[in-house]
């Protein structure tokens, strides 16, 4: 039976507003994981939220009735490979930013990522750099220099905000270069098995401890936010809203998250971003539209900006 227009119209609003949902959950979670990472080892924190993640997907994956296995070896060589960008040296690096440098600072550093995404595909893949990639990266640049200038020479939290973006970018451009054909939602899976398999090894050769108590509440809360709504629920969220909406409009989630997360940093954490913050943040947010938002004709070519646009590539973001 064929669906009625109003029927879909409804569809396409529920989707919509999961959309919104769901930049609310992942831009609400960069301020929830700096209040975690006060208290808790980056490792410790890591190597848990990973774990309930891992679960909660293959979970995920089994209520909707998809496979767990990858075609080939090479297809999990592959993942593995961008699962260690991707989730492995993503998770550790974004928390250890936010434990030295404050949330929205580090929001706005990581969501680079399309523009350096577009700048490695072009030297790793030989992608154009079209004239609106150009003025990406032009507006990047900008930003870059007015946030960074004030903090010269930069700590480190600034620095781990940067391999964050470079890390993720990487393993998109490396996804994008491997053409693994296979479920998004069950590479996803395996990036997030991955990056935690790696994370718990290195809890363990480091000495770091699988758990810490006693904690005060707002950590548990903020902690159990970040494992069951940053990783879980919102990936739950993310491939329904990919299912339902156009690429396009589902791309504006990447634009949506780091506005909340600068706002709920102010909000929940009492930050107030100085002039240059709000003027860097600007251009960076200029920059990731003119990545992220490619004319209809060409989104065929321009899939390495992001997940979005090839769900296949990468994991989307949360913190």
């Amino acid at each position: 039976m064929a669906e009625t227009p109003n029927r879909g119209l409804s569809e396409s609003i529920k989707a919509k507003l999961l959309l919104i949902t769901l930049a609310l959950a992942w831009g609400i979670n960069w301020p929830a994981n700096k209040v975690a990472v006060a208290e808790i080892n980056p490792w410790t924190f890591r190597v848990i939220g990973l774990a309930v993640g891992a679960m909660l997907m293959i979970v995920l994956v089994k209520l909707r009735g998809r496979s767990l296995m990858l075609p080939s070896r090479r297809a999990m060589l592959h993942v593995a490979v961008a699962g260690m960008f991707n989730v492995g040296i993503f998770s550790l690096s974004s928390t250890f930013a936010l434990q030295d440098s404050g949330a929205s600072r580090v929001v706005i550093l990581v969501y680079t990522m399309p523009i350096w995404t577009s700048l490695m595909a072009r030297l790793l893949l030989g992608e154009k750099l079209t004239p609106l990639r150009l003025t990406s990266l032009a507006f990047c640049a900008a930003g870059l220099a007015v946030l960074l200038a004030p903090n010269l020479p930069l700590p480190s939290g600034l620095w781990y905000a940067l391999i964050t973006a470079w890390c993720w970018a990487a393993g998109t451009v490396y996804m994008k270069w491997a053409n693994v054909e296979a479920d998004a939602m069950t590479i996803a899976a395996w990036q997030i098995i991955v990056g935690w398999i790696a994370i718990a090894i290195g809890t363990v050769v480091l000495g770091e401890p699988w758990y810490v108590w006693p904690l005060q509440p707002v950590t548990i809360v903020a902690w159990l936010y970040a494992a069951f709504v940053g990783v879980g629920l919102a990936y739950f969220m993310w491939f329904i809203v990919l299912e339902r909406l156009p690429a396009t409009t589902a791309s504006l989630a990447s634009l949506l998250i780091p506005v909340v997360g600068v706002g709920a940093s102010a909000l929940l954490l009492g930050e107030h971003p100085t002039l240059n913050d709000t003027t860097g943040f600007v251009l960076i947010f200029a920059a990731a539209a003119c990545a992220i938002l490619q004319p209809t004709r060409k989104l065929a070519a321009a899939r390495a900006e992001g997940c979005i646009h090839s769900s296949k590539s990468c994991l989307p973001l949360g913190g």
